[in-house]
């Protein structure tokens, strides 16, 4: 972004772009180029420190996030571009791609030392999880930085004004109603975790073991 930012050079981000996936191979024997410039080196170097001794499945929900981390930075670009501001949904759904919370939910596991189950990792109550860890993650960054990124910095991406926008309110309003919405999402965390996750165990007959690999992620989170 501060590198394409002030050009709005939409075109040249996306083929800045075009490369970083090859720095971040699900499989660990595929050849790697050379990296030309800063970004490329910190991934390669990140993916090489990361992946040795990782699942199939955790390297490709890495490679996802990080991918989305990465590349849906031009979603961003193209609002200042335009001088647009998105709709809630929109954002609240864009800004899981681009904020970095998913990305780091991933590395969590990562920290722990476990993986979440494959069988476990792509069901509702996991992805409700990690969801609601961001939107909490970003819904508070954005109440804290609404007048640096919005006044200062001349910013799209912020909740709060985004909800401004929308309802026509003032910026007070509008926090109010952020931090209503993240409060919602951490009560649905602490539901997810505390009824959903019993049940889901329940009714797929998940072994004590890996059970407590989903407690170290969530403890984590």
């Amino acid at each position: 972004l501060e590198l394409y930012k002030r050009t709005q050079d939409s075109e040249g981000s996306k083929k800045y772009l075009e490369r970083i996936r090859l720095f971040m191979p699900v499989d660990l024997n595929d050849p790697v180029p050379e990296p030309e410039n800063p970004v490329e080196k910190g991934l390669d170097d990140l993916w090489r420190r990361s992946t040795p001794g990782t699942g199939r499945d955790w390297r490709h929900r890495f490679h996802v996030v990080t991918r989305h981390l990465l590349e849906e930075s031009t979603w961003e670009l193209d609002n200042i571009r335009r001088d647009r501001v998105s709709n809630p949904i929109e954002y609240i759904e864009e800004r899981r791609k681009v904020g970095g919370a998913p990305w780091s939910a991933c590395l969590v596991e990562h920290a722990v030392g476990m993986e979440i189950p494959p069988e476990l990792a792509v069901l509702r109550p996991l992805l409700v999880l990690r969801d609601t860890f961001s939107d909490a993650i970003h819904l508070r960054n954005d109440l804290f930085s609404y007048q640096r990124e919005v006044e200062q910095e001349g910013e799209h991406s912020n909740g709060v004004l985004v909800v401004r926008e929308f309802f026509a309110v003032d910026p007070p309003r509008a926090a109010e109603i952020v931090n209503d919405l993240l409060t919602s999402r951490l009560q649905q965390f602490e539901n997810t975790a505390l009824v959903e996750l019993p049940l889901l165990y329940a009714s797929m007959g998940t072994d004590p073991g890996k059970q407590q690999k989903v407690f170290r992620y969530v403890k984590g989170l």
